[in-house]
């Protein structure tokens, strides 16, 4: 129960999450959708989601948080916070 409320201390303030102001929880991809352009249409959002990296003592996990935005695309809210597994991806660089 103490780890959980560990965790949703970090919720707490998105700001600093967001923000890079927790040394313990990194944001590790940062994806935005932009369907409003320069000329948004009243309805259209932009759709931005971020993969973070949670690593304190023994809990490890990855999260990721999705926001849309108005039409003018500056005023965001949170639509959904899941756990997912990280992907790897090999590459191979020729010279």
């Amino acid at each position: 129960m103490e780890q959980i409320k560990e965790v949703f201390k970090v919720f707490d303030n998105l700001y600093n999450l967001r923000n890079d102001k927790v040394s313990y929880c990194k944001c590790v991809s940062k994806t935005t959708i932009d369907n409003c352009g320069t000329e948004g249409s009243q309805g259209d959002t932009n759709i931005i989601t971020e993969v973070f990296h949670y690593q304190k003592d023994e809990l490890d996990f990855h999260f990721k948080l999705v926001f849309n935005t108005d039409s003018y695309g500056e005023e965001e809210f949170l639509v959904s916070m899941s756990l997912v597994e990280p992907k790897t991806k090999n590459v191979t660089v020729y010279e």
